[in-house]
């Protein structure tokens, strides 16, 4: 194993995988300190590996696994973002295995996500940092280098909202009657877009004025029963 500077002007690491056949993979930096220290935690992870025996999976077929445990648990939206999240990380990272993937190179990964938004990062981190964490319960890591890199510090945001002006101005714009009743239900309960597509009339309790997201029609956002109350116009 080796270090050798190419054209482009990064370092890269030469390595024999399991197979004996010989790799090389980019440290993502110009400058050699930077590469020494990729070198040395890319060094440790493949003894690591070899000593703990965890079972090796490439990122390609690590996605694709895990995108398939996602499509049972998880909603279409969330799983479409896993999607994305992880092609953009084997854009930046090739298809190493996921034992030799290091929190240095992670960190860079992210970093450049965190130019775009600082929104986009942490919810990149956020999400790879739980399919990683899934990596460790089923053999493929020892540890989750996402657990190594610090949540990103989100500037604060004005709450966005209507004024009932506002309110009143876009209910004149709508025609579909469906449609307005769906948003002044939503507005007077704030249930989300599903669980009022799926509500069933024997979660509302006419009487008591409150209905009850059992979890069973829809899975709420928090995963928990919810109840919520009814106003006269939700009503």
């Amino acid at each position: 194993m080796f270090l050798s500077k190419l054209n482009n002007g990064n370092w890269y690491i030469y390595y024999n995988n399991s197979t004996g056949k010989r790799k090389k993979i980019s440290t993502k930096t110009k400058f050699k300190r930077e590469a020494l220290q990729y070198l040395s935690e890319f060094e440790s992870n493949i003894k690591r590996q070899k000593e703990l025996k965890v079972i090796p999976i490439d990122l390609i077929s690590f996605k694709n696994s895990y995108l398939k445990h996602s499509e049972a648990v998880h909603r279409p939206k969330t799983t479409k973002a896993l999607k994305t999240i992880f092609e953009s990380l084997i854009s930046f990272c090739g298809n190493p295995y996921i034992s030799t993937i290091t929190s240095i190179e992670l960190k860079k990964f992210l970093e450049q996500k965190y130019i775009v938004s600082p929104y986009t990062a942490q919810k990149y981190l956020a999400f790879i940092r739980s399919a990683f964490n899934d990596a460790v319960k089923d053999g493929y890591l020892e540890q989750n280098p996402f657990n190594k890199i610090d949540n990103f510090r989100l500037p604060e945001q004005q709450p966005l909202f209507f004024s009932e002006s506002e309110f009143q101005s876009l209910l004149s714009v709508i025609e579909d009657k469906d449609l307005k009743d769906l948003i002044i239900f939503g507005v007077n309960t704030s249930m989300r877009q599903m669980e009022m597509l799926t509500l069933k009339w024997n979660q509302i309790n006419f009487k008591e004025r409150f209905l009850t997201l059992d979890n069973i029609s829809n899975i709420t956002k928090s995963g928990k029963i919810g109840t919520v109350p009814l106003n006269l116009t939700a009503l």
